[in-house]
């Protein structure tokens, strides 16, 4: 699949322009034949990745494949059509064209950022750019293996002088963080259902968020002191609280315990370079269906 640089929270789906024909109709589509698809895993499944195989009987179709966590259960084929139409409506939207969010003919498709030790189902079907809702889908499981977990801890420091925050790790394997509003953090953890402190919990949200976007979450394997002047996006108010906090994270998956601070800033943390200031995403429940990548 090709890699678009923007939120499509959607299943990985495949589009397809073959219609049904009337010989005298020379404005209709010329194939009567029924579309399928054939998807099979290709190779052994890591940890966070898999590749599937698709082979569409007809080469002349548009195909989008997608995958979920096989414990939401079966999936119909009105939810698999109204998440893929969806999809193709937005890349249109956006100036591109069924060609950037469609395969044709046999592809090898990668998940990416899967989770370890669960079983996924792969979902195809055809679909076209007049979002129509056609009949059958296909479907192909597959299991990750398990992941290594990390021991590593991370200790975390505010300096109040410098409006500063360090991490610093225990070991040299990678990890990520963030740093937040208390009241926004507590917003989302209400809204997820993360309960007790959720450290852990929301540095896989990050991770998630960033892999609608086709990215992945910054890691680190030292040390990192954040300068909050250039992090926050915009001013931050002495009195504001704070929480900062940190994950290892290996392919885009926590694989240890999580850690955090709650701290309150004396004065105000001015944000240097105004408008230059990088602008920080904002954090989304993870979806049920994910695209291929």
């Amino acid at each position: 699949m090709k890699k678009i640089l923007f939120a499509l929270v959607a299943i990985a789906l495949v589009a397809v322009s073959c219609k049904p024909t009337d010989p005298e109709n020379p404005d209709g589509p010329k194939d009567q034949t029924k579309f399928s698809l054939t998807m099979t895993v290709a190779g052994t499944p890591t940890a966070t990745e898999a590749s599937i195989k698709c082979t569409p009987n007809l080469d002349t179709c548009y195909y989008f494949v997608a995958f979920a966590d096989a414990s939401v259960g079966e999936l119909t084929a009105a939810d698999f059509y109204e998440f893929a139409n969806e999809n193709i409506a937005m890349y249109i939207a956006y100036g591109y064209t069924i060609d950037d969010c469609a395969e044709l003919g046999e592809q090898v498709l990668d998940f990416t950022g899967l989770t370890p030790e669960t079983t996924f189902r792969a979902y195809g079907g055809q679909v076209d750019e007049d979002g129509t809702e056609f009949e059958d889908i296909f479907t192909c499981d597959f299991t990750t293996a398990s992941m290594p977990q990390s021991s590593m801890t991370i200790a975390i420091a505010f300096d109040d002088a410098t409006n500063t925050v360090t991490f610093t790790p225990s070991a040299s394997d990678p990890f990520g963080f963030y740093v937040e509003d208390k009241a926004g953090y507590d917003d989302f953890c209400a809204q997820a259902g993360i309960t007790g402190e959720g450290w852990a919990e929301n540095i896989q949200a990050w991770c998630d968020t960033y892999a609608m976007y086709g990215l992945a979450l910054d890691t680190y394997t030292s040390a990192q002191t954040v300068d909050l002047t250039q992090f926050f996006a915009e001013t931050v108010p002495a009195g504001t609280e704070l929480v900062a906090y940190a994950a290892p994270v290996q392919s885009n998956i926590v694989n240890g315990a999580g850690s955090g601070i709650v701290f309150t800033p004396t004065t105000d943390i001015v944000v240097e370079g105004g408008d230059a200031a990088r602008a920080r995403m904002r954090r989304a429940q993870k979806s049920v269906f994910r695209m291929a990548r």
